[in-house]
């Protein structure tokens, strides 16, 4: 080693030297203040600690003002007490008189240089890092003393030093090792000790205080104890929190004393129940601070709240221990809260906005406290009463349901609707849904939570609700002011709320769960009005008042069930609300499908245009396009709510279990239907086939087939059930459902997820046949203003639908029964009177359109006549395009039916009520289809009108091959007088093979009828020579045609032929001379006038014979 490196380090040890030096003069002064100044003090200290300090630290007897003021002394004696001691923490001169009482713990003068090496003092109460505890009571003294000597010894040398460094380094590790040793054997009191300072995070030493708040007062004090009892324990805590909390300001009370509650959590994970007494100690004290805090600023959570996202910004249990202690005192304080929140949520106009989140989430975490709910129970809010729309703008918990599709940062996700790709539609709806689904959700919870609070809160609750249902009420009706009603997507919302309050019983495998909903709700309520005059399934409105008097003087007043309660609230919610809302959707669908053709024909019409008025058009075109692309932004907003998978699941849902009910009010299998069944509305009815046709209309892949299928059983005995449901048109709606769940090829619906259900299902195979025959029955009549023209559509679908089950072995078995039924010939009967009536009125309008074409393409001679009457040929024309073009689609339709079921069961349509007249429609119509006549129906593109004379042709020569191997049928085609013409018949069959109309087999087998038409028309014009001469009294009276069966009707005590009467009783069960109610079987044969009419025609054919 060379001399300045010696030098070097007799310098370093000279430094080191000094520094010591200064640091022993330092200790040894602090150290004698110390205890002279403690020797004079320990008395006071004794006495003032068991004034302010309880014994067992439990302040929770105390009230809300005798804590406030405890805390307020404590903290002014301990100031005093210690004020005089601050020289014991700094060496500094003291004598300048320096005012330190606007100071902290953390601006105090400090005590040992910035050179000098800070002894680590344990603070922190964890699991990963162990420290010694023992260390703080250690006196600073003897932790210098020891360092100096550590640092003094044998630096003489250099091998001296080096072996100084190596010893030290030992030292250290020796000394660590002992640390953790001491820590596995600490006493009881420093093992409070650690958990109070964890739980508090808090240290009385100074130097060791870094993320610790510094007990500068409470240390004072504890230095006055006895050497053994220098420890913070269990009677320091409210000194702890007075000293700790009169360092803050605002919300840092509120979070330090969470944080602190939230660590005694820890402390109990580690410990168990080691130190519970202690533990429960600290969560009273912090309970009571936190309770005064709130009381005296309340202001200070109403921050937290506002600043805190997602969830409540104190613990749960901390604020449930808080409430439960001071209820009384923060009552009005939490309504407050509570209704600032749900103002905060109604003045944010976005949906999917971070207040709304935020605040919903807040309030569910609230609600869940019964006390906080409690506190609105008595809020005047409750009883605001008005029209739809002013609740929605001022009730109380309106805010819960306005965020909607309707929201205006939804729309904005579906601008320019055209230029979306279909990811960004897909993903789009992916973000809204998701958001739908989270404030529905927060909004059920908030409710539920109130609901289930007391019973004070739950009757105002349910009394909203009705309250809501009831402004609402006109929205059912078809024109209504729109200002005066809820917004479309708070009524979605508020019914998917209440639809979530009957999830659990309507998927209850509970059998007696219909027995727990009283029907009788419906009219004894008080929360909601219901319009008595409603029409009912299956009584008069007389009956119903006389129903209601007595219902009414019986039960009196009347308490019902939750579950009653929330049914009957939903039912009426989803009526007024979202039904509603998909009614206005599938008009509105409508008016798109007309807004997209009239663009098609703009189109058309702008390219054949030139100059100025190309582009006056071409500007008409592009507004129209604007129009367009803004109902497309329309529609794709509506669906992101209405085709919702969980939507619609619920729904489906609850309508089938209300479908299920109906059934179990209605006595399945039962003949007699129950009062409480026959009284219930019809838009119960209504209601869920208007949402089972949306859905198979719009979006039939979501629909759970399960469930489908469930809701099918309900509704084909319904569609049969004319005593149970007296309004034919409701029942017939039913039949729309099966429709729309069967694939079909006039709307391109490729839907055949249902087929299996008609094939598998056990009621529809014996029952949904017969049903349907029955309807087409009933339809006749329905007592609406369009019956005429709604029965033929009804029927359509109808046809269909046989059609498509003739395909299924089970179906046709059925079907073949029915055949042998009265109720069958009834259905034949109808049905030839709609294709002859739709036939005829096919053909006379395709006259009148092809005249006013013809008229039109003479220009001048057009041109020439009056514009009054040019105007009303041209209305004319358009009225009867547009009728013409269902009447073909009907007529095709029946007549495909009639061909159909002719072909499958002959023999049924051969009673002597039905065969003349079927031969007569027969011969009338290809009379008109082929010859002179035709050129007649001969308009411009008859496609358009789905007019196609070959089909037509086609199938009514099939028809006649159907029943070609009946004579009875032969005979009565011949004898139509009317239409009947031998050589029509053989020009025909020239017809059909120029244009191949049919297989050459097929035509043969026409030839071959045509034969035996002529061979017994040959043998019918003898006949009729030789009967010649009728006595009067042999004549049918109305048709006056030999009566061949002569019966007597009772009423009027008139004969007539008994195939007339049977033609009119299958159209009107009366007399046709006095209008008196008639049926077949009241008919009496009149046998002794058939005996002489039998034997008269005998002697006519032997005279004849004779001759």
């Amino acid at each position: 080693m060379d001399h300045e490196q010696l030098e070097m380090i007799n310098n370093e040890e000279n430094s080191v030297a000094k520094k010591v030096m200064i640091v022993i003069l330092l200790v040894a002064g602090a150290i004698y203040l110390y205890l002279k100044n403690r020797n004079g003090k320990k008395e006071e200290n004794s006495s003032n600690q068991q004034q302010l300090t309880p014994s067992n630290g439990d302040n929770s007897h105390l009230s809300a003002e005798q804590l406030r003021e405890a805390r307020l002394k404590k903290f002014q004696a301990l100031e005093r007490q210690n004020l005089a001691n601050d020289s014991e923490f700094s060496v500094q001169d003291l004598s300048k008189n320096e005012d330190w009482s606007g100071k902290t713990a953390e601006t105090l003068p400090v005590t040992i240089k910035k050179e000098e090496k800070r002894v680590e003092i344990p603070i922190s109460y964890s699991k990963t890092v162990e420290k010694n505890d023992n260390m703080v009571n250690s006196t600073l003294s003897s932790n210098l003393t020891s360092k100096i000597t550590s640092e003094t010894s044998n630096l003489s040398s250099k091998k001296d030093f080096e072996e100084k460094n190596r010893e030290t380094s030992t030292e250290k590790t020796v000394e660590k090792t002992k640390k953790i040793e001491e820590k596995k054997h600490q006493s009881k009191e420093e093992k409070i000790e650690s958990i109070i300072q964890f739980v508090f995070k808090v240290s009385t030493d100074k130097e060791n205080a870094k993320d610790s708040h510094y007990l500068r007062l409470l240390e004072g004090e504890i230095n006055q104890r006895s050497e053994n009892e220098r420890h913070l324990n269990e009677n320091d805590v409210d000194s702890i929190l007075i000293e700790v909390l009169t360092q803050m300001s605002g919300t840092e009370i509120l979070k330090y004393l969470n944080r602190s509650y939230q660590n005694i959590s820890t402390v109990r994970t580690k410990e168990g129940n080691s130190f519970n007494e202690l533990l429960e100690g600290c969560e009273r004290s912090i309970v009571s601070q936190t309770g005064l805090t709130i009381q005296d600023e309340p202001l200070i959570l109403m921050e937290m709240i506002e600043n805190q996202h997602y969830s409540f910004p104190l613990d749960n249990n901390l604020f449930s221990s808080v409430l439960s202690t001071f209820e009384e005192d923060l009552q009005p304080f939490l309504s407050q809260i509570f209704t600032q929140i749900l103002q905060k949520l109604g003045a944010t106009r976005e949906m999917i906005d971070l207040n709304v989140s935020s605040s919903l989430s807040i309030l569910n975490s609230i609600s869940s406290f019964p006390i906080f709910s409690k506190s609105l129970s008595n809020s005047k809010d409750f009883e605001t009463e008005g029209n739809g729309r002013f609740l929605q703008m001022n009730s109380l918990l309106s805010p819960l349901f306005i965020h909607s599709f309707e929201s205006n940062d939804v729309s904005n996700r579906f601008l320019n609707p055209t230029k979306l790709t279909q990811s960004h539609v897909v993903e789009s709806y992916l973000v809204v849904r998701r958001e739908f689904n989270y404030l529905q959700n927060n909004a059920f919870q908030i409710i539920k939570n109130l609901i289930k609070s007391d019973e004070k809160m739950k009757n105002n609750c349910l009394n909203w609700f009705g309250r809501v249902i009831s402004g609402n009420k006109m929205r059912t009706k078809s024109q209504f002011e729109v200002s005066q009603c809820s917004t479309n997507g708070f009524l979605v919302n508020l019914s998917t709320v209440l639809l979530k309050f009957c999830g659990p019983f309507i998927n209850s495998s509970e059998e007696n769960t219909f027995n727990k909903i009283d029907s009788r709700y419906l009219y004894l309520n008080t929360r909601m009005k219901t319009d008595e005059e409603e029409s009912k399934f299956s009584i008069s409105l007389e009956d119903f008042n006389k129903y209601l008097k007595e219902l009414r003087e019986e039960s009196g007043s009347t308490s019902f069930s939750f579950i009653t309660e929330v049914f009957f609230l939903t039912l009426h919610s989803l009526h007024i609300g979202t039904i509603q809302v998909i009614s206005q959707y599938n008009s509105f669908i409508q008016n798109v499908a007309k807004m997209q053709q009239k663009k098609k024909e703009m189109e058309r019409n702008v390219n054949q245009m030139n100059g100025p008025q190309r582009d006056l058009m071409l500007s008409i075109l592009k507004n129209h396009e604007l129009s367009l692309e803004k109902m497309y932004t329309t529609k794709l907003t509506l669906d992101s709510q209405l085709m919702d998978g969980n939507f619609l699941d619920s729904m489906l849902q609850f309508y089938v279990f209300v479908g299920n009910w109906l059934l179990f009010l209605k006595g399945n299998g039962e003949e007699s239907v129950s009062v409480a069944f026959s009284t219930l509305p019809e838009f119960i009815l209504e209601d869920l086939i208007d949402f089972v046709s949306f859905g198979l209309r719009y979006c039939p892949e979501k629909l759970n087939v399960v469930m489908m299928a469930n809701l099918l059983e309900i509704i084909i005995p319904m569609i049969g059930s004319s005593e149970s449901i007296k309004n034919h048109w409701l029942r017939s709606r039913l039949v729309q459902v099966i429709y729309e769940m069967l694939p079909q090829e006039e709307n391109g619906s490729q839907t055949t997820q249902f087929l299996s259900l008609f094939t598998n299902n056990r009621i529809g195979k014996g029952q949904l046949v017969p049903a349907l025959f029955q309807l087409y029955v009933n339809i006749e009549s329905t007592g609406r203003n369009h019956q005429f023209y709604e029965k033929f559509e009804v029927r359509r679908r109808i046809g269909i639908i046989l059609k498509q089950l003739r395909e299924y072995e089970m179906h046709q078995l059925t079907i073949k029964k029915q055949s042998e039924s009265p109720l069958f010939v009834r259905f034949i009967n109808l049905l030839l009177n709609d294709c002859q009536y739709l036939l005829d009125e096919m053909l006379v309008r395709l006259t009148e359109i092809k005249e006013t074409e013809s008229a039109m393409e003479d220009q001048a001679g057009w041109m020439a006549l009056d514009e009054t009457v040019r105007n009303d040929r041209w209305e004319k024309l358009q009225q009867n395009s547009n009728t013409v073009k269902s009447f073909c689609v009907l007529a095709n339709q029946n007549i495909d039916l009639f061909n159909f079921l002719s072909f499958h069961t002959k023999k049924p349509f051969m009673v002597k009520e039905l065969v003349d007249r079927i031969a007569q429609m027969l011969n009338y119509f290809i009379n008109h289809l082929t010859g002179s006549k035709s050129l007649d129906l001969k308009v411009k593109d008859p496609s358009r009108f789905f007019f196609d004379p070959r089909y037509l042709l086609r199938k009514l020569i099939e028809i006649y091959l159907n029943f070609a191997e009946f004579d009875e049928f032969v005979q009565e085609v011949v004898n139509d007088g009317r239409s009947f013409g031998m050589q029509k018949f053989k020009q025909i069959i020239v017809t059909l093979r120029k244009n191949h109309l049919l297989p050459e087999e097929n035509i043969i087998q026409f030839a071959n009828f045509v034969d035996r038409i002529e061979r017994i028309s040959k043998e019918i014009d003898k006949e009729q020579e030789d009967l010649d001469d009728i006595p009067d009294e042999y004549l049918d009276p109305l048709f006056g045609t030999l009566m061949r069966d002569p019966v007597i009707l009772p009423g009027s005590n008139t004969t007539m032929d008994r195939q007339w009467i049977i033609k009119h009783l299958l159209n009107s069960s009366t007399d046709p001379f006095n209008r008196l109610p008639l049926s077949s079987d009241m008919l009496i044969p009149n046998d002794k006038l058939r005996e002489e009419i039998e034997g008269w025609i005998v002697s006519k054919k032997t005279k004849k014979t004779q001759v």
